[in-house]
């Protein structure tokens, strides 16, 4: 009991930082967002040029992170610390209707989260609203961000990375080892 609580507030003092952060609508310095291009390939180019500032600043921190972790670190490795969110995109939330639609998912119990979000994000919500598709969106944002990167021609650890950045380490089709590194950049 005393491990999920710990959990929990780490977990809240993440989200909190993370909330923080992205109320600037900065976009990375020049020379940072030139360091990143520089990882990526034309399609994943793309993608990061259309994510939001604050998705555009974690994913840089996450992947500065990285490097100084794995210093020889692949450019796949690379551009799955930097684009491991990129599936956000896709809901189209700024930053409150994100606290809102992270609080609400905290609130629907686990076991009926897959059911919900898949067929939400499919427009399959109660009376088929718009709000529900983007709610299941934003909860299913790893295997959309999968999605988008297949399509832009990422390597398959990037897509995967994507895909699993939220899953439990027995899901991960990645090295492990790698896996936590990046994890553990993404929620520092």
């Amino acid at each position: 009991m005393a491990n999920v609580v710990l959990t929990r507030a780490v977990q809240a003092k993440h989200l909190a930082k993370r909330f923080f952060a992205s109320l600037s609508n900065d976009r990375p310095a020049p020379a940072d967002d030139q360091w990143v291009r520089s990882l990526l390939l034309p399609g994943e180019e793309e993608l990061w040029g259309q994510m939001s500032p604050p998705d555009q600043r974690h994913g840089l921190q996450v992947a500065r992170d990285v490097a100084l972790v794995l210093p020889d670190a692949s450019r796949p490795v690379m551009a799955a610390a930097v684009l491991h969110d990129v599936g956000k995109l896709v809901c189209g939330y700024g930053t409150y209707a994100r606290v809102i639609a992270t609080v609400f998912w905290g609130l629907v119990p686990a076991p009926l989260r897959p059911k919900f979000a898949f067929g939400w994000s499919e427009g399959q919500g109660p009376g088929r609203i718009e709000l529900a598709r983007k709610l299941g969106q934003y909860r299913i944002h790893p295997e959309l961000g999968r999605d988008l990167l297949q399509k832009a021609g990422s390597d398959d650890l990037t897509a995967d990375w994507a895909a699993q950045h939220h899953a439990p380490i027995e899901k991960w089709t990645i090295d492990p080892d790698l896996g936590r590194v990046l994890k553990e950049c993404d929620d520092d």
